[in-house]
């Protein structure tokens, strides 16, 4: 141990990483639109699903699941959920 008080300065900077969103029919579970993405961002970054809604025809958003982005892009993955209109 050192004899005196040592302080220790650093930095970092956040991975870089990517998400996709899906958009699914929430009772079926069937895709209804086109995976978006690879998308930017950073390790930690917090995507509220909701920001990724679209208008989709013959459907109403109802949710979306939120991501903390993870180290595994495969993973990173933001669900829309859909209703079909009758």
């Amino acid at each position: 141990m050192p004899d005196a008080n040592v302080v220790l300065k650093g930095s970092f900077t956040a991975a870089e990483q990517n998400y996709r969103v899906k958009y699914l029919d929430e009772d079926t579970l069937a895709e209804i639109h086109t995976t978006l993405g690879p998308k930017n961002t950073h390790f930690g970054d917090v995507i509220e699903g909701y920001t990724e809604k679209i208008e989709i025809s013959g459907y109403t958003f109802v949710r979306a699941d939120d991501l903390t982005v993870g180290t595994d892009n495969e993973q990173n993955i933001v669900t829309v959920y859909y209703s079909k209109e009758y």
